[in-house]
C-alpha cells in the first residue's frame, strides 16, 4: 500500500487485516505521514506502538515491513523511521537492499520535481527540464541539509543507475513513490498554463527507461492518486516488468496482494 497520509482509519484498517490475512512481506511506499506534521509523535508514539502491539499479536508471524518516505513525508524525520527500523519493527528500504527467500527488494523515494514547495523527496528527472507550472527544486525548501550542487543537478537517472545499475534484477521487488512515464499508472488531469496544457502523463521518464532495461520482476509504486480512476487501471506491464501502483484518491485503503510466484494474479482490495 502507498500514500496513507497519516489517516490513522487507514492504518486501522490495515493492520487488522495484516492480523486476519497473515502476510509474509508488508511494502509501504511513501507518504506515510500526516499532512503538515510538525513533529515525530506520529511516528514514535502511534506508529511505533501499533507496530510494537501487531508483534505482540502475531509472535513469528509478524511481517516483515519494507518501507519507504514519499515526497509528501518531511525527510527530516528519516531518523524516526530509522529508529523503528534498528527495534526490527521495520526494514527502512530507501536506498537499501534486503533478501527475502529467493527475492530481493530495492526501495527509491525521490519523484520528478512536482507544483509543491517541499523538495525533500525530489530530483530533477533525467535533465533540469520542468514542465510550466512545476516548481524546480532549487526553488522549493527542504526540511533536512542536503548540499546545494545535489538539490539543483542530480537526476533520478543518475541515482537509479548508481543504485541498481549492476544490479540483478531477474528476481526482485523494486519500491518506487514515482510511477513510471506514460503508463496507466501516471495520468493527471491536465491543466491549461498560459494556453499550454501540461502534460497528462506525471511519472518518471528515467524509472520508465530503467524498467524498459532491466526488467525487474515486479515494481511497486504510489504518488499519483487519481491515475487509477483516469485510466481504470492500477496494474500495468512494461516488456516482462509487472507493475502496480496502491494510491487511491477516495477513503478507502488501497492494498495491493499478490504472490511473487504468481504476480499476474496479483489483485486491489479497497477497505
Amino acid at each position: 500500500m502507498s500514500d496513507l497520509h497519516g489517516r490513522q482509519e487507514r492504518y486501522e484498517k490495515l493492520f487488522a487485516e495484516i492480523i486476519k490475512e497473515k502476510p509474509e512481506v508488508v511494502l509501504m511506499g511513501g507518504d506515510l505521514l500526516p499532512h503538515g506534521i510538525s513533529n515525530n509523535r506520529f511516528i514514535s508514539g502511534y506508529l511505533k506502538n501499533k507496530l510494537r502491539t501487531l508483534k505482540e499479536i502475531l509472535k513469528k508471524e509478524f511481517p516483515k515491513f519494507l518501507i519507504i518516505m514519499g515526497n509528501d513525508d518531511p525527510k527530516k524525520f528519516e531518523k524516526d523511521f530509522e529508529n523503528l527500523s534498528d527495534e526490527n519493527l521495520i526494514f527502512y528500504l530507501n536506498l537499501k537492499k534486503i533478501s527475502i527467500g529467493d527475492y530481493q527488494f530495492y526501495g527509491y523515494s525521490y519523484v520528478p520535481p512536482t507544483p509543491f514547495r517541499m523538495k525533500d523527496w525530489e530530483k530533477y528527472d533525467v535533465s533540469r527540464y520542468t514542465e510550466p507550472g512545476i516548481i524546480p527544486p532549487e526553488e522549493g525548501y527542504i526540511t533536512s541539509q542536503r548540499a546545494q550542487y545535489d538539490i539543483k543537478y542530480s537526476t533520478i537517472k543518475e541515482d537509479i543507475q548508481n543504485y541498481l545499475g549492476n544490479e540483478d534484477l531477474s528476481k526482485s521487488v523494486i519500491l518506487f513513490h514515482t510511477p513510471p512515464y506514460n503508463t496507466k499508472l501516471d495520468l493527471v488531469r491536465p491543466v491549461l498554463i498560459e494556453n499550454v496544457e501540461t502534460d497528462k502523463h506525471a511519472g518518471s521518464i528515467a524509472v520508465r527507461n530503467f524498467i524498459e532495461l532491466k526488467q525487474p520482476l515486479i515494481t511497486l509504486h504510489g504518488h499519483l492518486h487519481e491515475s487509477s480512476c483516469l485510466s481504470g487501471a492500477w496494474h500495468d506491464r512494461i516488456g516482462n516488468t509487472y507493475c502496480f501502483n496502491a494510491a487511491y484518491h477516495k477513503s478507502e485503503l488501497s492494498i495491493i496482494k499478490f504472490d511473487l510466484s504468481a504476480p499476474q494474479d496479483a489483485k486491489r482490495i479497497l477497505i
